[in-house]
């Protein structure tokens, strides 16, 4: 048995289903470094694959999210500073035929619109036909942006939060950084970063 690929996000730019002459849809991937590659699987699959390899479950993200936002068919996946957007880009042939796509939506550079409909224009060239209304493509271009910051800023506060606990003088507020660092997941990168911006606005003491 040959073993499907598992393709990292962050080198993901979009996946985009179409028809496969005699084999119905199947998905064309753009990579960041400006390669394409085709796969037999649906756009859902290869997401959820992605996904799992970072151990987030694709099903289990759309209950925890979609209820309580847009609903999951529009669901913007917001994972580790990456946000993908679904946007509906063909016509089923027949039911059940996935009509949806994803896109990383910091690639998207505008939104056009072309024959009534909407046109993402990616940076480096690229362009991905849509069958929504350009007001629709960047109403969803907009919220997936929204999550982004609400994630991102989020994620800042909570990392700051634990960087201030942790450099504390005090020992009781120890026991608040052992409890952010077992809530999160703290990249060191992203640690040094706010850090680097803690220690630029105040002086923080050091923790001995």
């Amino acid at each position: 048995m040959v073993k499907k690929p598992v393709y990292q996000l962050r080198d993901l730019v979009a996946v985009l289903p179409f028809y496969e002459d005699g084999c119905g849809i199947a998905s064309r991937l753009w990579f960041a470094d400006g390669s394409e590659v085709k796969d037999a699987r649906g756009p859902k699959a290869i997401m959820r694959r992605a996904l799992a390899a970072q151990g987030v479950d694709l099903r289990a993200y759309k209950k925890g999210h979609g209820e309580t936002a847009y609903g999951d068919q529009y669901l913007p996946i917001v994972q580790d500073g990456l946000v993908f957007m679904m946007f509906k880009v063909l016509h089923p042939r027949v039911p059940g035929d996935e009509p949806f796509g994803y896109v990383r939506v910091q690639a998207v550079e505008r939104v056009l619109e072309r024959s009534g409909y909407g046109v993402l224009e990616l940076y480096g060239n690229r362009e991905v036909d849509t069958v929504v209304s350009a007001k629709t493509a960047q109403q969803y271009v907009d919220r997936a942006l929204g999550d982004l910051y609400r994630h991102l800023h989020k994620s800042k506060v909570s990392q700051e939060q634990f960087l201030r606990a942790w450099l504390s003088d005090e020992p009781a507020t120890w026991c608040t950084a052992d409890a952010l660092f077992e809530e999160n997941t703290y990249s060191m990168s992203a640690l040094l970063t706010v850090l680097v911006a803690l220690l630029q606005r105040s002086h923080v003491p050091t923790r001995g």
